[in-house]
This record gives structure tokens, C-alpha cells and sequence, in this order.
């Protein structure tokens, strides 16, 4: 944030793809120095909003889970601020169950000296792929082979950087692509996205579009905004039901929606704000 920049915080530049831990303290740092906690009720869960197209505003039924009391609120605006995306896509290759080597998701990518002196198949060719590409070089990976299903990047890359067209099978730790090439790799990223887990979308949502809302996090109400929980929140309509599937030992799946209700109204998701135009509301 350019009030408060991670430089600010830490007295340093730090690193990309920083831990969760670190964006975290930063986060903490941010809401003290504007004193905002006076602001946020922790411990409550949101359980219906409805519009009133008489008086154009929002009512919101929470809960305090510290006592298991609700009541209601009214407010101008209600901001989705759950992130829309965030389960993660995971394409299917011949003989990717039988890899021997290390297969993640660039949602799970932590930390790149674990790549060093590695050999590593990046599939996808979008930001992640670059970022993820040029941040295990820097630390030391012995290659980066980056497959792409459409089009290359077509950067000039350092030298032990390559592009090459769709993976279509592994057999053991050795990859074939479309064009015929094969080459040994030791650790596969696949930078292919995240799916919607929520709206994102300035449509009315129904009850027919129960979100799937977890229990809280530290994030709540500011004068005429209420910010929802953070989580999966309000999927689109549109979203078929996410299978299972095993990636690194973890089971990732949908959840159960809990009990919210969303009632018609203009609920706008964070993702469409673009400036703090909310002032005086």
C-alpha cells in the first residue's frame, strides 16, 4: 500500500512471494499505525444480508460467537472481501500419478532455495509462470522448462530458461512435449490458476446462491461498510461442484455452505473496487 509500504514495516526491501506469516505481521503493522481495530468486530460471523429497495440499504444479520448472540445492522455498502479466486486449478497429464518427483500448484509455492540445483517443469504461461520461472532461477535451480498451451511468453530468458509446447505425458522423471522434445525433471509447478470460489460479479445474488462463508477472521465493520469474513465466499451460479483431487499428499474439495443467506441487492466483491469512493456514505 502506498501509505504504507512493506519497506515502511520491515526498514527493507523484502523478497517476492513473501510467507503468509510475513504478509500477516505486515497486515497487523498497517492496522495499528491506523489504529483500525476500533473499527473491526472480531468473533462474528455473518449469517443473511438482505436489501431493502425502499431505503436502498442493507441489513445484515450477524452472530457474536463469544456469545452466541445475533442482532442486526444496517449498512450503505456490502463488500464481498473474501477473494475470487482461490481453489486451484490442476490439469491432468498421462503418468503424472507415477511421477517420482515433487508435483504442487503455484497456490502452495513458498519457497524457491527448495528448488535449487533442481530440475523444474513450470506448466502454464502467465505471470505465475514468469514470477515462479525467474524467482527459481535466481535461487539456484539447474533448469526451468516452461511448457504453454497456447502461445509462448516469448521473453529473451537467461540461459538455462526454455519454453517448449504443452506437456502431454510423463514417463517416470522424463517429460514429452508436443513437439516431440523430452527432457528430465526432478520437481513440476503447475502455474494454471485458481477457479472462482466466489462472485465475481456486480449481479443481485439470491439465496439460490448460498456462499460458502467459513467461520470468521479478523475482519469486520467500518462505519457504512462490512467487510465478510475472509474465505470462500458467494460462488457464482455458474460454478460446477469442484471434484476431489489429491495434490501433495492434500485433499483439496468443497466445503459445506454454512448457514448464510444472501437476500437480492447490488453487492459489488472486491475485486471491482477500485478507489475508497465509499466516503461520506
Amino acid at each position: 500500500m502506498a501509505d504504507y509500504s512493506f519497506e515502511e514495516h520491515f526498514g527493507q526491501q523484502i523478497p517476492s512471494f513473501p510467507p503468509r506469516e510475513v504478509l500477516a505481521e505486515y497486515i497487523f503493522g498497517r492496522a495499528k499505525k491506523h489504529d483500525l481495530k476500533k473499527h473491526i468486530q472480531f468473533s462474528t460471523a455473518v449469517r443473511n444480508v438482505a436489501f431493502d429497495d425502499a431505503t436502498s440499504k442493507f441489513t445484515v444479520m450477524v452472530e457474536d460467537l463469544t456469545k452466541n448472540v445475533r442482532r442486526e445492522e444496517v449498512f450503505d455498502y456490502v463488500v464481498v472481501a473474501s477473494g475470487h479466486f482461490s481453489i486451484p486449478h490442476v490439469p491432468t497429464f498421462e503418468g503424472i500419478e507415477r511421477f517420482p518427483g515433487r508435483v504442487m500448484h503455484a497456490h502452495d509455492f513458498r519457497d524457491a532455495e527448495e528448488f535449487k540445483g533442481k530440475r523444474v517443469l513450470i506448466v502454464g504461461a502467465s505471470y505465475s509462470a514468469e514470477d515462479i520461472g525467474l524467482q527459481i532461477h535466481k535461487y539456484g535451480a539447474k533448469s526451468v522448462t516452461m511448457t504453454y498451451r497456447t502461445a509462448a511468453m516469448g521473453f529473451k530468458w537467461p540461459e538455462t530458461m526454455e519454453e517448449l509446447p504443452l506437456l502431454q505425458k510423463l514417463q517416470g522423471n522424463v517429460a514429452h512435449f508436443k513437439d516431440g522434445q523430452t527432457r528430465e525433471i526432478d520437481s513440476i509447478i503447475l502455474c494454471t490458476g485458481c477457479g472462482g470460489a466466489a462472485a465475481a460479479c456486480l449481479v443481485p445474488l439470491t439465496t439460490a446462491h448460498a456462499p460458502h462463508i467459513p467461520s470468521p477472521s479478523p475482519t469486520g465493520r467500518v462505519p457504512a461498510l462490512l467487510s465478510l469474513p475472509v474465505g470462500r465466499a458467494a460462488p457464482a451460479d455458474h460454478q460446477p461442484p469442484l471434484p476431489r483431487r489429491s495434490l501433495q499428499g492434500r485433499r483439496v474439495e468443497q466445503q459445506p455452505a454454512p448457514d448464510v443467506h444472501w437476500h437480492a441487492g447490488p453487492m459489488v466483491h472486491l475485486h471491482h473496487v477500485r478507489c475508497a469512493g465509499l466516503a461520506g456514505t
